[in-house]
């Protein structure tokens, strides 16, 4: 009986797909660990059309086989990301990259990649030796490089080592000089230097320092090959200038000056601070004064200390232990036994404080009540505080070998050219002076009252607190606080008149009353500095605000007049824009920044406060 043909014909079909399966065992490679043989490798060799180990290579195609990777070999994979153009100085036209695998020294592999149009990323594969390699990548445009990226990878036998790149620009901008590098607002500053112009890049942007971490923007007035210029926009603040192109920046210092305050206002050292790596809250400050490096030094009236902030924002303590004393033995004429440097300095009550051209701090300390002594002090710079007058308590006296006396000492200027110290000794009415070991007064009687007087000891003040020195150091300014009123104290002659607030033999009641020296009205006003514009600032501490007293006549104003630049005359410790908002409680002590902005110790709020 013969076989049927369906059946044999089955069988045949049959084996001939078997022995198919079988082949193709036979032509897969074999696993290795770490590899991934389900995805074709990238050939080489002699699948390479340019017959070079190393180089760069496509999958086979069509499906075919892939090709077995040498043994000691493995598959660097790389993926090369082009950010976008927001984002990175990029340009759009940047298409290829060359790159370059080192072992060690030695370059083992290099090939390029050609991003297709649009695409974010784009793919490459080479075969090198086992081991740690680093691949460099080069983008390039118009035969420039442009951006670069680099990466190390770890290649083992057999396996395939991903490794991704991100492309860095390679031409970021870069200032090399400004124009001025201070400025009021309006002022125009030519900013100079290279990359600000890229043909494949977006217009430079220029912006300043604001407030906290806010940026102004500036508008731009003129290019050139190398260079934008830009006016310094009306709410930039002291920091940095910044140009920004395609999201790379540069940054420069820049002071932005002020000439006259806004009325806006801001924290400048807040409640709680950290000092010397402790957490410190401000208790009371009723003195501040500012270096011409930016360096602020404010005096905390309730811990009895004097703390110092670098221009770089660092706070640490100048002077003081944190405890207050109540009082300082003298050891050897002036010195006293709360001398000391630094946190073993003991410290009274420190109340206003200046600067001498030496870089010395003056300071007065003490209170003058329940025993508390009434001191003029120095620190140097390094912290070392020493008495220069008054140790062992208070009262009155003009004597030589620093035997002098006061009783509640607040406002404090010093001449150092002169070597003298002026201050307003509260509590016995008077403006004294002293110079080396001897003290003397300047003007002012043996009682509280008001009048102006060409001769000193006619003069009449009742609790003068704070002080300031005329430019030509010929006038002090004082802050007549009982009499509501502003007196000026010609120095060489100790002749007194009134400012504003009085007409020198009957002072006006306590109020806030802007307009000229007779109308306007004071409430105990407490510190007062020369400011930018050549006028008076005074803190006028009872009715919670900044006033301005012109110094001399013009744009409308007569020497006296008097006018309200910031709060609204009820205690309140927020910032914000103009009189109409509370911004102060109980100031005292205003200084004066290099920059032109105003520095008040915001005694009530426990701040100091900046006015803009």
């Amino acid at each position: 009986m013969g076989i049927p043909q369906a059946w044999l014909i089955g069988f045949l079909a049959a084996l001939l797909l078997g022995l198919g399966g079988c082949m193709a065992e036979i032509g897969r490679p074999a696993a290795v660990d770490g590899a991934v043989p389900a995805r074709p490798d990238p050939g080489a060799g002699g699948d390479d059309p340019s017959g070079s180990p190393g180089a760069l290579a496509d999958s086979p195609a069509g499906g075919a086989a892939p090709r077995q990777v040498p043994a000691g070999k493995g598959i660097l994979e790389v993926a090369i990301r082009w950010p976008g153009r927001a984002a990175q100085l990029i340009p759009d036209s940047t298409t290829l990259v060359a790159l370059d695998v080192y072992s060690g020294a030695t370059l083992v592999a290099s090939g390029s990649v050609a991003r297709q149009a649009g695409a974010a990323t784009a793919t490459a594969a080479l075969e090198v030796d086992a081991g740690i390699v680093r691949v460099d990548a080069r983008a390039q445009a118009a035969a420039q490089v442009v951006a670069t990226a680099s990466a190390t990878a770890s290649v083992a036998a057999g396996a395939r080592a991903p490794v991704a790149l991100t492309l860095v620009p390679g031409f970021p901008p870069f200032i090399t000089a400004l124009s001025t590098t201070s400025g009021v607002v309006g002022t125009a500053v030519q900013i100079s230097g290279s990359n600000f112009h890229l043909a494949w890049a977006a217009a430079p942007s220029v912006a300043f320092s604001g407030d906290s971490a806010a940026r102004v923007p500036a508008t731009i007035t003129a290019t050139g090959a190398n260079s934008v210029t830009v006016a310094v926009p009306g709410a930039a603040e002291p920091g940095e200038l910044l140009v920004n192109v395609d999201g790379m920046t540069a940054t420069a210092s820049f002071t932005v000056l002020t000439v006259t305050p806004t009325g806006s206002a801001t924290v400048s050292v807040p409640t709680s601070i950290t000092v010397d790596g402790q957490s410190v809250s401000l208790n009371t400050p009723t003195g501040v004064v500012l270096a011409a490096d930016g360096t602020l030094y404010f005096g905390v009236y309730g811990s009895c200390r004097i703390i110092k902030r670098s221009p770089t924002g660092g706070y640490s303590v100048l002077a003081g232990t944190g405890v207050c004393e109540t009082a300082c033995n003298p050891t050897a004429a002036p010195a006293t036994d709360c001398d000391g440097t630094g946190t073993s300095a003991k410290l009274l009550k420190p109340r206003h404080l200046d600067l001498g051209a030496d870089g010395n701090l003056f300071f007065t300390d003490g209170s003058g009540s329940g025993g508390n002594d009434c001191l003029l002090r120095r620190a140097t710079p390094a912290g070392a505080v020493e008495t220069l007058m008054g140790g062992g308590g208070c009262g009155f006296s003009n004597a030589t070998n620093f035997g002098g006396k006061f009783q509640m000492l607040t406002g404090i200027a010093v001449d150092t050219g002169a070597s003298t110290a002026y201050l307003a000794d509260s509590g016995n009415h008077r403006i004294r002076s002293v110079q080396g070991g001897s003290t003397a007064t300047v003007t002012g009687g043996s009682t509280s009252g008001y009048l102006d007087s060409a001769t000193p000891g006619l003069v009449r003040f009742n609790s003068p607190r704070g002080i300031a020195m005329s430019s030509d150091k010929a006038a002090l300014y004082v802050a007549d606080s009982g009499n509501n009123c502003i007196r000026k104290v010609t120095i060489s002659s100790g002749a007194t008149t009134t400012l504003a607030g009085g007409d020198g033999t009957t002072a006006n009641p306590a109020g806030r009353v802007d307009g000229t020296y007779l109308v306007a009205r004071f409430k105990n006003p407490a510190g007062v500095v020369i400011g930018a514009d050549g006028h008076l600032y005074v803190a006028d501490s009872g009715n919670n605000a900044i006033r301005r007293v012109y110094l001399s006549a013009g744009g409308g104003h007569a020497v006296g007049d008097t006018e309200s630049v910031a709060g609204n005359g009820s205690v309140g410790c927020g910032t914000g824009t103009g009189t109409g908002l509370a911004l102060f409680a109980f100031p005292d002590q205003i200084a004066l920044g290099a920059d032109g902005r105003l520095f008040v110790a915001n005694a009530g709020c426990n701040v100091i406060t900046r006015l803009k």
